[in-house]
Formats: C-alpha cells, structure tokens, sequence
C-alpha cells in the first residue's frame, strides 16, 4: 500500500468535518462525564456543547486505497465546552457527585457548565473528488481524568 505525505487538500477536508461534526461525534460516544467530571457511567449525564477552540489537527502518513480514496489517522486537540447534569438521587447516591458539587440543600436538578481539553484519535477513508469525509470512526478520547478507546 502507498503511502504519502498528508496534503492540504485533506487536512481541510477533515478539518471541515470537525467544525461541523466533532460535537456530535462526542456526544454519541456518551463518556464526557468520565472524562471531564470524572464521574462513573450511568450517573449523571454530561455533553459537549461547543467547541471553544481546535487546538491542533495532527495526520499521520495518508495511505491510498486508489487514485481518489485514501485512509488517515487524525489526532485532534480540541478545548470544548461542556455541561453535566445531576439529579438528587445521583447526589444521594455518588460520593463523587456530592464532592463535585459540594453541600447542597435538596434540588431537582443542577446543572454546571465547564470546558474542558480532549484529544481524539480518528480514522477516517477521505474521497478525493468532490473532498469528502467517506467514513470515520473514532478510535480513542481522552481527557483530564482517562481515555476510551473503542473496537470497530
């Protein structure tokens, strides 16, 4: 398999793809609230909500599959803006919830809203002609407090 340098042409591909989709893209992977809260699965419920700045886009060595298909790693640094949620009962229930949030008289739901760093690590299967993101699948988040990676 061919390998060659990363162009500019795929470079802004993906990161045209990130500016319209990493948010989402993170919130399907459901861990934001271990990773910026450090809270257990299943409690509480955390998303991002924005992305405050792409800190950097790092592709490895682009291997092309034909003359116009091509697959690359991607490595993407963003700083997101990012909101949990928490119920009483996930007050009650997790000590590490009541130290996130402190004493507290008894509410229905509080919400906290923070930014926090993660780093991605895509594939992505770009199309040369019109530019496009074929398909993507992400292979690791991490943030402050771990990382997920996923089996494709």
């Amino acid at each position: 398999m061919t390998t060659i340098a990363p162009t500019p042409k795929a470079e802004l591909t993906i990161k045209a793809w990130i500016d319209t989709n990493i948010v989402d893209e993170m919130n399907e992977l459901e861990v934001i609230e271990s990773l910026a809260f450090n809270l257990p699965e299943g409690l509480a419920r955390a998303n991002s909500t924005g992305i405050k700045a792409v800190k950097s886009v790092h592709l490895n060595e682009l291997q092309l599959l034909s003359l116009s298909y091509s697959k690359v790693q991607a490595i993407v640094k963003v700083n997101s803006r990012v909101s949990l949620n928490v119920s009483w009962d996930d007050y009650l229930v997790c000590e590490e919830v009541r130290q996130l949030v402190g004493e507290s008289e008894e509410f229905t739901f509080l919400s906290l809203d923070t930014d926090s760093d993660f780093t991605l690590k895509i594939e992505f299967e770009l199309l040369s002609e019109p530019p496009l993101v074929a398909s993507h699948k992400v292979l690791s988040i991490e943030g402050e407090y771990g990382t997920f990676k996923f089996n494709h």
